[in-house]
């Protein structure tokens, strides 16, 4: 019996200071984590809106638009304290779980740029919604009409052109795209853009 107890507290004794020594290390780098997240989603922010020189969090704006349920963040883009467009944070389901997107969209209902960010999404299908070929379909389109995913070569301006063997993963781009397009339009309706 006593030759068990000694291993067993041995071990107690290691997992005691694993732990604290973990606890440790978490302390002291959470908050340079948390800056260096925050950091990321700035420079996120500045590559799909890149002529803005600061963005302001917007307040308010749940429900006001059709898909408002996946933007999860919203951001006023300044030129001079004045308002340049919105960024927006969206997370609509692909086919691997949410993808994280950032979409920017200036004053004249124009996308000026896409970032995918975290997913899961297949390697070498879906995660080719990152690449160039793809996102920059969405550039320069207006946020007039909904955009819709064909898998041909789009016929018509408000198309987007699938990646092949992943069109759930580009619906789920296209549909976050498009519910950041219905609340800029509330928004620029609204005034948040003067």
């Amino acid at each position: 019996m006593r030759d068990m107890m000694k291993p067993a507290i041995v071990l107690l004794i290691i997992c005691l200071i694993v732990g604290l020594s973990l606890a440790a290390v978490n302390s002291v780098t959470k908050d340079v984590i948390k800056d260096r997240a925050a950091k990321d989603a700035e420079d996120k922010r500045k590559e799909v809106m890149q002529q803005a020189e600061g963005f302001e969090k917007l307040e308010g704006w749940k429900d006001k638009a059709e898909g408002a349920a996946l933007v999860k963040e919203a951001y006023k883009a300044l030129i001079s304290g004045k308002t340049a467009g919105f960024v927006f944070n969206v997370s609509p389901k692909g086919y691997a779980g949410n993808i994280e997107i950032t979409v920017g969209i200036n004053t004249e209902g124009k996308i000026t740029g896409v970032k995918i960010g975290e997913h899961k999404e297949t390697p070498g299908l879906g995660s080719k919604a990152s690449e160039p070929a793809f996102i920059n379909q969405f550039k320069n389109k207006g946020t007039e009409q909904k955009l819709g995913v064909v898998k041909k070569k789009p016929s018509n301006e408000n198309e987007i052109e699938a990646i092949s063997g992943a069109t759930i993963t580009s619906r789920a781009v296209t549909q976050g795209v498009n519910a950041a397009s219905e609340l800029a339009k509330v928004l620029l309706k609204e005034g948040a853009g003067e």
